[in-house]
């Protein structure tokens, strides 16, 4: 009897060896790096905006996106305001978390979800020359159409909304900064 217990002891004691680790990545998930960088236009205040912009992080199983991103408006927007100056160049920009989902990343043709949230800075001059930055907090979603040009290499098209708020101007208000978007991308990955 004695014998009978000390073997189903060792045998307990063992059983954790053949149990394998839960976890939420295992080693058959892969990572990949991506970057991408598109162009949109957006509607600010009425006028269509071209903002660039910069993204890059990790792609989970080709699938999950988790990485950061930069916009910034590359031309002249006008404000239709008598006190300020129109907004150029790097006058407006934002950066953030980038996020989102590709479905089915093997079709020819497939569909993702993103979003980026951060913050970001306007910088406005009056007409009087006096100058002002504000601080902002920006959510943009998302939603886009891609094709494969390469397994590494695809081009998209997407849609969005740029939400901003803080913007507390009297002659611009967050209402004014945020509008629909429309834009082109291109996307890498493996590099």
């Amino acid at each position: 009897m004695k014998k009978w217990l000390i073997t189903m002891l060792v045998a307990g004691c063992a059983l954790p060896v053949l149990a394998e680790k839960e976890s939420v990545i295992t080693y058959e998930d892969h990572w990949n790096m991506y970057s991408k960088f598109d162009l949109q236009l957006a509607d600010i205040g009425g006028d269509l905006a071209p903002i660039g912009g910069i993204y890059a992080g990790g792609l989970l199983n080709d699938r999950f996106i988790l990485g950061v991103g930069f916009n910034s408006l590359l031309g002249k927007v006008n404000t239709d305001s008598a006190f300020l100056k129109d907004l150029e160049f790097m006058d407006l920009w934002y950066a953030g978390l980038h996020a989102g989902y590709i479905f089915q990343p093997d079709a020819l043709i497939h569909y993702s979800v993103e979003c980026l949230i951060g913050g970001g800075q306007l910088e406005t001059e009056s007409v009087s020359g006096l100058n002002s930055s504000e601080t902002l907090f920006m959510v943009q979603p998302t939603l886009g159409a891609r094709i494969n040009i390469t397994e590494t290499f695809s081009i998209g098209l997407n849609a969005g909304y740029l939400y901003v708020d803080a913007s507390d101007t009297e002659a611009l208000k967050s209402s004014d900064l945020s509008g629909a978007t429309v834009g082109i991308f291109l996307h890498f990955t493996e590099f």
